[in-house]
């Protein structure tokens, strides 16, 4: 939909939001934790939000996975910080922030079909939180209007 167009003055409409689009393929709780807070700082700014979680990132998705804190080898050291952290209540678990953000806005979350098929992953593994299970051209097309993808 294209804006309203007064004079010089142009007006969004109310029906359209605004998109993002997040391709999650690293499964390090540095970077889902960091896609959570932006999937929360997007949603809490009014913003639809469609994650694709593939490989690695679709591992956090299996049940009883979602707060499991794998790191690269190099960041390993860091993983107590995380538990530390969470225990003290001083940064939410990645479980507990996406069930917040959902509450808030337009929050859809998808696996990846292929990622799904390559880990043997069934569908009844995944987390509830998941809204679909679909390959990538499909992604892409609901990704294709947003104003903004990233990939992590």
């Amino acid at each position: 939909m294209a804006p309203l167009n007064i004079g010089h003055i142009q007006l969004l409409r109310m029906s359209e939001i605004r998109k993002i689009a997040i391709f999650a393929h690293s499964g390090d709780y540095d970077r889902i934790h960091q896609l959570t807070s932006i999937v929360t700082a997007a949603a809490s700014s009014g913003m639809e939000v469609h994650i694709f979680f593939s490989f690695w990132a679709l591992m956090q998705l299996v049940k009883g996975q979602m707060d499991k804190i794998r790191l690269q080898d190099q960041h390993i050291q860091f993983k107590k910080n995380f538990e530390n952290k969470i225990s003290e209540g001083k940064i939410y678990p990645v479980s507990k922030m996406l069930k917040m953000v959902r509450k808030i806005g337009i929050v859809k979350i998808y696996a990846c079909s292929a990622s799904m098929a390559i880990l043997d992953i069934k569908q009844d593994d995944l987390s509830e939180e998941v809204d679909n299970v679909m390959g990538l051209v499909t992604f892409i097309s609901i990704a294709e209007d947003a104003k903004m993808t990233l990939y992590l």
